[in-house]
Order: C-alpha cells, then sequence, then structure tokens
C-alpha cells in the first residue's frame, strides 16, 4: 500500500508539473497515463504477486518442500524466495512508472500544437493532480493537514476533529458525515505510514 501510494505520488506529481489548466481536455489526456499506471501495476500483480508469491506463501503455511513450489534451484527456502519476488515487484513498477512518466513529458514535448491548445487556456487555474486525484491527497486534505505532518502532529489534529465533529458533542446536521470521513481518511493515513 505503501509503495503504490509513492508510485501514484510520483505520477501525480508529473501531471502538476505539465501545469495543464483546468479543463476536461487535460483530464482526458492525462487520464489516458494514469490508466497505463493501473494497467502496469495490474500486470505486477498477476506476473509476481498472484503467479509466484501466492504460491509460496500457501506452500510455506503447508510446510511443502520449497524447490516443488517455487520451481527455481537459486532459493532454498520460501522466505528468501518471498523478499527477492517482493523487490522485484518494486522495482519493476517503479520502472513501469519512470516510463509512463517519460512518454508523458515526450507526448508534451514532442507535439507543440498538441501543447499550444492547453496553452490557449492558460487564463484558467491549474490542477493539483496530488491533492485531487490521489486517495492519499484526498485524506490529508480532509483533515486539513500537509503531507509533511509528523505522525504525532497527525494523531493531534486527528483527535481535534474528532472532539469537534463527534455526534455526541455535535448535533449539526452534517457533523455525522464530516466525522466519518475524518475517520475515513485518518485510518488511509496511518495504514500508509504504517502508524499504530
Amino acid at each position: 500500500m505503501k509503495f503504490w501510494a509513492e508510485q501514484e505520488k510520483k505520477l501525480l506529481i508529473a501531471f502538476d508539473q505539465t501545469h495543464l489548466p483546468q479543463s476536461q481536455q487535460a483530464i482526458n489526456f492525462l487520464l489516458q497515463y494514469y490508466n497505463l499506471f493501473l494497467d502496469a501495476f495490474k500486470h505486477e500483480m498477476v506476473n509476481i504477486y498472484i503467479k509466484d508469491i501466492i504460491p509460496a506463501i500457501i506452500g510455506e503455511v503447508l510446510n511443502d518442500d520449497p524447490q516443488k513450489i517455487i520451481q527455481d534451484h537459486r532459493f532454498i527456502n520460501f522466505n528468501e524466495f518471498i523478499r527477492f519476488k517482493e523487490q522485484e515487484f518494486y522495482a519493476d513498477l517503479e520502472h513501469d512508472v519512470d516510463l509512463i512518466i517519460q512518454e508523458l513529458f515526450n507526448q508534451f514535448s514532442s507535439n507543440n500544437s498538441f501543447y499550444s491548445s492547453f496553452e490557449q487556456q492558460q487564463n484558467q487555474q491549474y490542477y493539483n493532480f496530488n491533492e485531487e486525484v490521489s486517495e492519499l491527497g484526498k485524506a490529508y486534505k480532509t483533515l486539513g493537514v500537509d503531507e509533511n505532518i509528523s505522525d504525532q502532529e497527525l494523531k493531534s489534529t486527528y483527535r481535534k476533529l474528532a472532539m469537534e465533529y463527534h455526534p455526541d458533542k455535535n448535533k449539526s446536521h452534517g457533523a455525522k458525515e464530516k466525522m466519518a470521513k475524518v475517520n475515513a481518511a485518518y485510518d488511509l493515513i496511518k495504514k500508509v505510514r504504517n502508524i499504530k
């Protein structure tokens, strides 16, 4: 989850660096590259996690012979194989994202007429895709904090919001819905940061 969020953030920051205006045309253009990211993630999950790692985990739980399950004589035990495959997954997905970003900027720099159609809309505001699109970005925005906030400050901010919007203390119409959003945002950030 944390690695996924890091790679998504890297892609969305690249989107922000294009300085495209807020328009449907810009969204449609960048959505192609986000879909490539999703396809790359799916491809690596199927090829590495589903085909290799999950059978190895099942084999380990069942106490099977690693050589039968892994079918790769370089590895003498499941843990070594799983660690190797996880590193392979991280490296492959990061490489995929780098290629997608490179292709995005190649498309941008090689097609002047394409770029000029966006430039005509310069009076519009730019998107901040990292905040607007990323679930993690939205979570930080919901809590009203920056991504660089410390874990302790994050907990403190969450407690203040919980006190403010808890339905037992706040009887306003939207308090219950706001509290649910705050809880969901905090839970996501905790998972990504591995906060206990």
